[in-house]
């Protein structure tokens, strides 16, 4: 089977994907992979519209496709080097549709990650994180799209976890379609007070509509990780650069300080970004995989 990040593997999970049946994906490089260490690795498995069923050790998420019909995303594991997914849509699917989700799930599961740099570093760095990259741990669960990881970040800045649930799960009650996460375009020209009112965010109801706007002009809606979006400031930047890949900055908020301080003796945030100094590019994988590898990682 073809590596998931082969563009023939890509036009033949395309070919596969139909409204009620699956399609099996390979992993890059051939290198192991763990759903379970991957579904659990931040607090995104409990957000909406994600789930984790711990019995049959699956994942799932509903997604909004290009035809405006919606779909559900479950993964299992079936063995170390391979996936299946199965995608149960609300209507037949178009070519776009089937692209859009295979894409999905690569994205979502971050199939496309070379984690063999990664591993090499922490085998000097770290032995408990290199046995857990070896097992297959060390990437981190994603939205389908960086859009929902943006408003998902907005929402979780300055906020109990509670209360980020809370405006995630009525933002998609408002304005989603069926349980998925909305698309910008439902965003589009909402005034700011009737997404304070309906969606009970608060404050961050201006920055949600400054996000739309910058969403929806940009040709390239990638490169808006690596921008300063409204309302994320530096911790939400550094998250949103985190889930694009880019792990050179350890996004430091009150949980971060609360776990350097007890288990590492870290007293400052510039305490904290030379104690990870040492992981380069990898600064924020060598510490969430510590926490992971620990057994003391907080996803919420």
């Amino acid at each position: 089977m073809q590596g998931v990040d082969s563009p023939e593997s890509h036009a033949e999970t395309d070919r596969q994907m139909t409204a009620a049946t699956t399609s099996s994906l390979s992993i890059p490089n051939g290198t192991a992979y763990s759903l379970k260490l991957t579904a659990l690795s931040h607090g995104w498995i409990n957000l909406d519209p994600f789930a984790w069923d711990d019995e049959a050790e699956t994942v799932s998420t509903r997604i909004f496709l290009p035809s405006m019909k919606t779909a559900t995303i479950t993964v299992r594991q079936q063995d170390s080097r391979h996936l299946v997914v199965a995608a149960q849509s609300s209507g037949p699917l178009t070519e776009g549709d089937k692209s859009f989700i295979a894409g999905s799930a690569r994205r979502i599961l971050a199939l496309d990650q070379d984690m063999s740099e990664a591993c090499a570093l922490a085998l000097r760095l770290d032995k408990s994180v290199a046995r857990l990259l070896e097992r297959g741990g060390g990437r981190l669960l994603k939205s389908p799209t960086l859009w929902e990881d943006a408003v998902k970040t907005l929402f979780t800045t300055n906020a109990s976890w509670g209360f980020s649930q809370s405006m995630v799960r009525n933002l998609i009650a408002e304005f989603g379609t069926d349980g998925a996460f909305p698309p910008p375009s439902r965003l589009a020209g909402v005034y700011e007070s009737v997404l304070r009112k309906r969606c009970r965010i608060g404050y961050r109801a201006r920055y949600l509509a400054g996000i739309v706007e910058r969403w929806l002009s940009a040709p390239d809606s990638d490169s808006l990780a690596f921008a300063r979006l409204p309302g994320l400031g530096p911790y939400g930047s550094a998250h949103l650069r985190v889930l694009a890949g880019d792990y050179s900055q350890i996004p430091i908020d009150s949980e971060v300080r609360w776990y350097c301080r007890e288990r590492l003796g870290c007293k400052t945030d510039g305490q904290i970004v030379r104690k990870f100094s040492p992981w380069g590019r990898f600064a924020f994988l060598g510490y969430k995989l510590a926490r992971q590898a620990r057994r003391v990682n907080w996803i919420g």
